[in-house]
């Protein structure tokens, strides 16, 4: 297993909802991908040659903020 797929299993055990991301991607590219369910399984089969990993945000909310003031 690699190093990635690693990883998104801690992720997914310590209780992130994950999903994959495929390489040159920002957003998911399967339909229904709000409700996905990783695991181990599911991430050792599925997840060999994804680039990123997502976080569902629902649970895990976050703000990402692209600024050119070093002051923000």
């Amino acid at each position: 297993m690699s190093p990635f797929c690693d990883r998104a299993i801690s992720l997914s055990e310590i209780g992130y909802k994950i999903i994959p991301i495929p390489a040159g991607q920002k957003r998911p590219v399967f339909k229904d991908w709000q409700n996905y369910e990783a695991d181990a399984f599911r991430i050792e089969m599925e997840w060999p040659n994804v680039g990123n990993i997502g976080v569902l945000t629902k649970h895990t909310p976050a703000i990402d903020i692209d600024s050119t003031d070093e002051e923000v």
